[in-house]
């Protein structure tokens, strides 16, 4: 992904949270391939807050309340392991978006107005209502043996002990 793209994506949900009516604890979780100065560089000169991490993705599900993504599988991977999950695409067509996102329950959010109204509404209530759904969609979907929350945690635990 562009870095232009990148910088506008941390803008865009970073200013979204901090103009919400609740407070939210943002940490920006960055891909294996990325580095993390290009997040700090752009938390610098966008003036906006939130911890730049590298560390492993499974404890991020653990502490988060909300995976938010652009395109990536990350977001499956969230709800496997009972997250929600929204995607953030400003950029379509040019990015496209993953199956899941297109057919599944994730809410794809177009525009800066759209993130900003998403999260100035969140609640407990949608975050959970919301898992549900998707954790269901995941289910019926990827036609997963027992418990793919388990499963896809499991296998994420595996891939994170070879880097």
């Amino acid at each position: 992904v562009q870095d232009d793209v990148r910088r506008q994506f941390v803008s865009t949900v970073l200013d979204s949270l901090d103009d919400a009516d609740q407070a939210f604890a943002p940490v920006i979780k960055i891909h294996p391939d990325e580095d993390e100065s290009f997040y700090r560089e752009t938390l610098e000169a966008t003036g906006l807050k939130a911890p730049v991490s590298s560390d492993d993705l499974l404890g991020h599900f653990r502490e988060a309340d909300l995976v938010v993504t652009m395109y990536s599988n990350t977001g499956i991977e969230a709800i496997a392991a009972g997250k929600p999950c929204v995607s953030v695409n400003l950029w379509q067509p040019s990015i496209l978006e993953k199956p899941y996102i297109s057919y599944g329950p994730i809410s794809v959010l177009k525009s800066t107005t759209e993130v900003s109204s998403f999260f100035d509404e969140l609640d407990r209530q949608t975050l959970e209502r919301t898992a549900t759904e998707q954790i269901e969609y995941l289910r019926e979907q990827y036609n997963l043996d027992g418990d793919p929350a388990t499963e896809m945690a499991s296998h994420i635990e595996e891939s994170e002990a070879y880097e």
